[in-house]
C-alpha cells in the first residue's frame, strides 16, 4: 500500500509541475504577443485550443478531489508525512493552475480555437 501511494504522490507532483509549466508558458506568451503587438489591430493574443483547455478540467477536478480524499482518508501509518505534503503540495499546486487557467481564458489575451 505504501509503494502504491508512494507511486500516486509522484504521479501528482509530476502532473502539478507540468500544469505549471504549461499554463506559465500560456501566460508568458499571451504577455509577450500582447506587449509585441499593443496598438495594432488585433492587439496581440495566444490561442489556446479547446480540447486542451477542457481536458485540462476535467484532470484537474479530478486530481484535486482524488488528492483531497487521499490526503484526509491515508492515516500517517502507512505513509510518511512526506508524502501526505506531497498530496497537499499537488492539489494545492493544481488549484492554483486551474485559477490561472481560468483567468487566462477569461482575459481579452486571449482565444480559444478548436483544431
Amino acid at each position: 500500500m505504501k509503494n502504491i501511494l508512494r507511486i500516486i504522490a509522484l504521479i501528482f507532483v509530476v502532473t502539478a509541475i507540468a500544469q505549471l509549466l504549461g499554463i506559465g508558458e500560456r501566460i508568458f506568451h499571451a504577455l509577450w504577443q500582447w506587449y509585441k503587438f499593443y496598438g495594432y489591430s488585433n492587439s496581440g493574443q495566444t490561442t489556446i485550443n479547446t480540447k486542451i483547455a477542457v481536458f485540462t478540467f476535467i484532470t484537474s477536478g479530478t486530481l484535486i478531489a482524488l488528492g483531497y480524499f487521499i490526503k484526509e482518508k491515508v492515516t500517517e501509518q502507512y505513509v510518511k508525512k512526506a508524502i501526505i505534503y506531497s498530496y497537499s503540495y499537488s492539489y494545492s499546486s493544481i488549484s492554483v493552475g486551474i485559477l490561472l487557467l481560468t483567468v487566462l481564458l477569461l482575459s481579452p489575451i486571449s482565444k480559444l480555437v478548436v483544431r
